[in-house]
């Protein structure tokens, strides 16, 4: 009879719920504790490294900023390209040379004039909300080395890409119709005030 008591009671034990141990309370609380220990750490480490964090992104984020546009030029500029092999198949043979010619040069014409004239009135101080009036030979252009800032040269590629662009498309249609001298003239007269106005 002593060996049935004692596995009655040893059953008893065992059908206890496990919250009436203090050893598993101690054990819960312990866990408890180390998880607000934890939390806390996690906390003060990401509050102290979000400043440098978002300072970071900024910068990446101007970055990002600056190689988009650089990439959109340089697609806007291989338009240059293309224009130049339209305008070479619709042209006759012997006048191949001359169109080419004209594609290069409206780039090259289109950097100058748009550098001397065309970026200040597109984008100097505003004389009534016309025309720029500063800002010439892009001089308001930062020119040195950045601190942690571009230098403002990405905006003026861009919209270079643009004006070469704009005044090749016009070469396509006075192809073969025209005098060297007049489309220079004309195309100065575009990238320099047309376009930027």
């Amino acid at each position: 009879m002593a060996n049935t008591t004692t596995f009655i009671e040893a059953s008893a034990a065992f059908t206890t719920p496990i919250s009436t141990f203090n050893l598993t309370d101690d054990i819960a609380t312990y866990i408890e504790m180390r998880m607000n220990e934890s939390d806390a750490a996690w906390s003060m480490m990401l509050e102290e490294n979000y400043n440098a964090t978002s300072e970071a992104n900024a910068g990446n984020g101007r970055d990002m900023d600056i190689a988009w546009l650089i990439t959109c030029g340089a697609l806007v500029f291989f338009m240059q390209c293309g224009f130049a092999m339209l305008e070479a198949g619709i042209v006759h043979p012997k006048n191949v040379t001359n169109i080419l010619f004209k594609n290069m040069i409206d780039a090259s014409i289109a950097a100058i004039c748009f550098w001397i004239v065309g970026w200040a009135l597109a984008y100097g101080e505003t004389a009534g909300g016309f025309i720029g009036t500063n800002n010439f030979a892009a001089s308001d252009i930062y020119n040195g080395a950045g601190a942690g800032s571009s230098d403002g040269w990405e905006n003026w590629f861009f919209q270079w890409a643009f004006t070469g662009a704009c005044a090749t498309i016009v070469a396509g249609s006075v192809a073969e119709r025209t005098k060297l001298e007049a489309y220079f003239v004309y195309s100065i007269v575009l990238t320099t005030f047309i376009y930027p106005v």
